[in-house]
């Protein structure tokens, strides 16, 4: 067996099977042949890093709706049948960012998957790793089909590079045309993952769809701290002033759909505890709770708020203190924010 290198790297072997020890005249003629051998595997090398780099700009032209990409998919015979967009993300870990970390993931991602489907494309988009794969009437590649093909991966980069691997399935794309929409859906399931805290590593946008639609409603919140304007922040400020439930029990009564004794057993108090703080939010605020409007708009303010408090570093205070001293004009700054 003898190394073949290009400069430090090691390249791979070259082997030779013989019964008995070469020669030594042969022996050096292995030798002078792996300068060849390594510079054929550079040359093979290059060709495919060419061709992967080519290729994951035609997947990138495709979910973004480009006609150039389109037509070249066309003459490539790849823009046929339907498929399935992945984004893909790496949390966690001291190197999550390492640029070269990502370059890792993409390239052993890539092998994986063309390991099952040479005709899935992957590439790189705003630091998201985008996967395009065709799938048929009878396999939708759902989110157990998904895991089903990523578990090894997902462990993998679990226990190699030390980072936790998300992926967001869009929607269903029936054709080419239908890529960017899927791909759009994708980003928003991979967001709403991580924004939202869910336990899974996979996901589906049908079967998180609210959670998705509620993430983005709160994005747009907290880009325009305008939004939150109104009842609201006066009862947050009076929560911080007298130190006083009015918020939590309003949450409470919220997710409780109005049932005043679940309300109390969430919050561990009498029901006429609850109804008392009910009326003392109606005495200080003009929250309307009989108003269905008035209540989703409070069910995302209040979105916006655990958000901002599950993003605070411990030690920095209540949300309420936070919105006492800084308020809605404070929450564009904040470290949930994304403005």
């Amino acid at each position: 067996m003898i190394a073949v290198r290009a400069g430090h790297e090691l390249l791979g072997t070259i082997w030779a099977c013989v019964k008995q020890p070469l020669p030594e005249a042969k022996e050096q003629m292995l030798v002078d042949v792996t300068r060849l051998v390594a510079v054929q595997w550079l040359r093979h090398r290059l060709e495919l890093d060419v061709g992967a780099r080519q290729h994951a700009r035609l997947v990138a032209g495709l979910v973004r709706g480009e006609g150039d990409a389109q037509k070249a998919a066309a003459e490539r015979r790849r823009g046929e049948g339907a498929f399935r967009v992945l984004a893909v993300s790496l949390e966690g870990g001291a190197n999550a960012l390492a640029e070269d970390l990502h370059a890792r993931f993409h390239n052993l991602l890539r092998l994986h998957l063309s390991s099952q489907d040479r005709h899935a494309g992957v590439t790189t988009i705003a630091g998201t790793t985008v996967v395009v794969v065709p799938v048929t009437g009878t396999n939708r590649l759902g989110a157990d089909e998904v895991r089903r093909r990523l578990e090894p991966l997902i462990s993998r980069v679990a226990r190699d590079l030390d980072v936790r691997l998300r992926v967001g399935i869009g929607s269903h794309a029936r054709s080419v045309a239908d890529l960017p929409d899927a791909y759009a859906t994708a980003r928003r399931t991979l967001e709403a993952m991580r924004l939202s805290e869910l336990s899974q590593d996979v996901a589906e946008f049908g079967d998180i769809w609210s959670t998705v639609l509620v993430t983005r409603l709160t994005e747009l919140i907290t880009d325009d701290p305008s939004l939150v304007e109104g009842p609201l922040f006066g009862l947050l400020r009076y929560d911080a002033t007298h130190r006083t439930d009015y918020v939590d029990t309003l949450r409470a009564y919220l997710d409780s759909f109005g049932d005043t004794g679940l309300t109390a057993r969430r919050l561990g108090v009498h029901p006429n505890s609850v109804r008392y703080r009910l009326a003392q939010v109606r005495r200080l605020s003009s929250i309307r709770l009989d108003n269905p409007h008035d209540r989703v708009a409070l069910a995302l303010q209040l979105e916006v708020l655990g958000r901002m408090h599950r993003a605070q570093t411990p030690g920095s205070g209540s949300a309420a203190d936070h919105w006492a001293n800084g308020g809605p004009a404070d929450l564009a700054s904040s470290p949930g924010s994304s403005a």
